[in-house]
């Protein structure tokens, strides 16, 4: 019942790393045996079994789970639905007890009387620079780009006002959150932007090639983008991809300068800081990073007394954000409609992988 690990240094993320998909227990047996992908044998409250591709996945509780209030439903059906208007359509109709939803049916939910939960986690929209590419690898380039655009907008034509406009990669709250630097590090200021350009050389603005996902609330997202940075002389040139493309041809061959792309968070945040801002990541395209960054993110990850970890998440959280290494555009809300009886669901920390742990349904 116990495992010893064996490190060359100190590792305070790995905790909450092996929470995750690293952590994941399997059964030996099956590990050696086909079927695998098809049917996951684990250890967890509910048990895995049926699986769909592209249609459906079905669990049933395990009633030997040591801890049975986490498993609060009999049966747990996970439906792949794409089309946003079909899913929150069946919770109506009560096909299926609740789905994920865009913030713009947030609304049209509540009139259908069905329940609706939101929050900010730790999933960060932005505008993600290969730092070894067109201007970007010089700071003042990176901080008039941020200087450019105008988060609050954004938030409020685009997402009606659900999310967090900030300029730094961690929510406000949370651990690794700088609040000396705070969320509007960057205020909307495109004459500042416009000297910074001119303070690197660039008086004329410049432009650079921005990957945009084949996804239809993107291309809006683009054009708002688009026309701020060409108020300050900066030229974004799309090239639009599909999801897969963008592994592809983004990180795996460092093409283009920029995409606009989501970050999902992390378990633990040095996670988020050694991927995305450290070299010899894929999540880092151009391996760029700088000496300030790569000391703070080491002494995070390496701060193993829990009450002193957070200044030092947050020292790095700060160099990154006042280097402008990332263009954060905000940082989006997680959304639910649920029929009323459904009781104990979560907004994700993580958006993109639910949490069921005491999930219920009221009879």
């Amino acid at each position: 019942l116990h495992v010893r690990l064996h490190l060359d240094a100190p590792d305070a993320a790995l905790p909450l790393i092996l929470s995750d998909r690293a952590g994941m227990m399997v059964s030996p047996r099956a590990l050696s045996s086909d079927g695998l992908d098809l049917r996951g044998v684990g250890a967890g409250p509910f048990r895995h079994v049926e699986f769909l591709l592209g249609n459906r996945s079905v669990y049933e509780r395990f009633e030997d789970y040591w801890a049975p209030q986490d498993a609060g439903v009999q049966r747990l059906q996970l439906v792949l639905t794409p089309d946003t208007t079909t899913r929150l359509n069946a919770v109506r109709s009560g096909q299926v007890d609740g789905t994920t939803i865009s913030t713009l049916q947030i609304d049209q939910a509540r009139r259908y009387g069905l329940k609706v939960q939101t929050g900010v986690g730790l999933e960060v929209l932005h505008m993600q620079l290969n730092r070894a590419r067109s201007e970007f690898g010089d700071e003042r380039v990176r901080q008039a780009l941020n200087h450019a655009i105008d988060r609050t907008a954004i938030v409020r034509a685009l997402s009606f006002g659900y999310g967090e406009p900030s300029a730094q990669h961690f929510p406000s709250g949370y651990m690794a959150h700088d609040n000396d630097t705070g969320a509007d590090y960057y205020r909307y200021d495109p004459q500042r932007a416009r000297a910074l350009l001119a303070a690197a050389g660039l008086p004329d603005g410049f432009s650079f090639e921005l990957i945009v996902p084949n996804i239809p609330n993107y291309m809006p997202l683009f054009e708002v983008l688009q026309y701020q940075f060409a108020e300050v002389g900066i030229t974004a040139r799309p090239w639009v991809l599909e999801g897969a493309q963008i592994s592809e041809r983004f990180y795996g061959a460092s093409e283009g300068d920029a995409a606009l792309v989501t970050w999902g968070g992390r378990p633990d945040p040095s996670q988020t800081i050694d991927l995305l801002f450290t070299p010899g990541s894929l999540p880092n395209p151009g391996a760029h990073s700088t000496p300030q960054v790569m000391r703070l993110a080491r002494l995070a990850r390496q701060e193993t007394d829990a009450a002193a970890r957070p200044a030092k998440l947050q020292a790095a959280a700060a160099e990154i954000t006042h280097q402008a290494l990332d263009l954060v555009l905000y940082l989006p809300s997680s959304t639910f409609a649920l029929r009323p009886a459904v009781e104990g669901m979560q907004v994700w920390a993580s958006g993109n992988k639910p949490e069921f742990r005491g999930v219920r349904i009221r009879r």
